[in-house]
């Protein structure tokens, strides 16, 4: 298999059975609930406290709970410990990648170099931590890290490879958290119906996570309906026929960046 069909299988095997379970059950929902209780946890996501009340950057909070928390949870507490600037870095790279993607010389692309570099640092120093210190790392980072070093990469460029991998795996989730909670917010019928849906899914202490993603088409629907609105990540395509695309020409074989969005809302 190529290294990226390698990937591939390696997010399947993360993502399926045991490994899934000890993920979710061990390690991430305990870091979420436990950074949800704002009364013992503090969070930089707070803006404001009265008495039993707490005013909290949306934001923030979704940040906190889906970039840092997934970080530590994946990657081993140790990644932050040695590179505490990685998330501001990773918000950074978020807010300029599109240089990257459009390949922009690199005279007008210095913020983007510069949170690109912090970033692949951080894998870097990561990667020259004896193992001894980042136990609590998931099974796909670990083999991830064996796969490149059987394929001869140097830290320097398992660095860079693995700053592709983490953007994917973290850069989309917490927008989308964020946007769920305002429409929810936004439209009290759509979240007293979502409310009513899921409710079944709760049984005493437990979730029943098929039932969420079975017998809950309210849920799904607006889970579907807010990426379809908000992401707006790029998408690289080939051109299979000749067409006409913004008054230019393209013929089978160009190579063109789309943007998601924009092709969700056009019509036909």
């Amino acid at each position: 298999m190529t290294p990226t069909q390698i990937v591939i299988e390696l997010h399947h095997q993360q993502l399926t059975g045991p490994r899934l379970e000890e993920l979710v059950e061990r390690k991430l929902l305990p870091a979420l609930f436990k950074h949800m209780n704002f009364m013992k946890h503090g969070s930089s996501a707070i803006t404001r406290r009265s008495g039993r009340s707490v005013v909290v950057s949306l934001n923030d909070l979704c940040v906190d709970l889906f970039v840092t928390q997934e970080t530590e949870e994946h990657w081993d507490p140790s990644l932050l410990k040695h590179s505490p600037d990685l998330i501001g870095a990773f918000m950074n790279w978020k807010y300029t990648s599109w240089k990257f993607m459009s390949q922009l010389p690199s005279l007008f692309s210095k913020d983007m170099l510069m949170a690109k570099n912090a970033i692949t640092g951080a894998f870097v120093t990561y990667y020259g931590l004896p193992r001894s210190e980042r136990r609590e790392a998931v099974y796909f980072v670990t083999a991830l890290e064996e796969m490149l070093r059987e394929a001869g990469l140097t830290e320097d460029e398992m660095g860079k490879f693995t700053l592709l991998q983490y953007w994917a795996m973290v850069g989309n989730v917490y927008k989308m958290a964020f946007w769920l909670m305002v429409h929810l917010a936004h439209d009290t019928s759509i979240l007293e119906a979502v409310q009513t849906e899921v409710l079944s899914s709760v049984r005493g202490d437990n979730l029943d996570e098929n039932y969420l993603a079975e017998q809950c088409p309210r849920l799904d629907s607006l889970m579907n309906e807010t990426l379809r609105l908000t992401v707006a990540s790029s998408l690289a395509r080939m051109v299979t026929q000749p067409c006409i695309l913004g008054g230019r020409a393209l013929n089978p074989g160009n190579k063109i960046m789309a943007s998601s969005h924009s092709s969700a809302l056009a019509s036909g």
